[in-house]
């Protein structure tokens, strides 16, 4: 698979949600291991790219967590 011009790749990414973000990611990591690269320049950014996913599906379920405790503290505060 050869690597993508710089003018193959869209000008913008719709990024609205944690999702979103994962799936840019993922694509993203994808893309690097298609690439015919150095391998130790492909391995440091597959696992940059992957620290940043575990960042971003720590706030994501963390997110998720809070929704939950704001759902639970107004069903609470609904029964008052």
């Amino acid at each position: 698979m050869p690597a993508k011009a710089a003018g193959d790749l869209p000008t913008s990414v719709r990024i609205k949600t944690a999702e979103d973000v994962l799936k840019l990611l993922e694509d993203e990591i994808n893309e690097v291991r298609g690439v015919d690269a150095d391998p130790l320049v492909k391995a440091r950014l597959v696992n940059q790219l992957a620290s940043t996913t575990l960042r971003a599906i720590e706030s994501s379920n963390h997110e998720a967590r809070l929704v939950d405790i704001e759902e639970m503290l107004r069903k609470r505060g609904g029964q008052s």
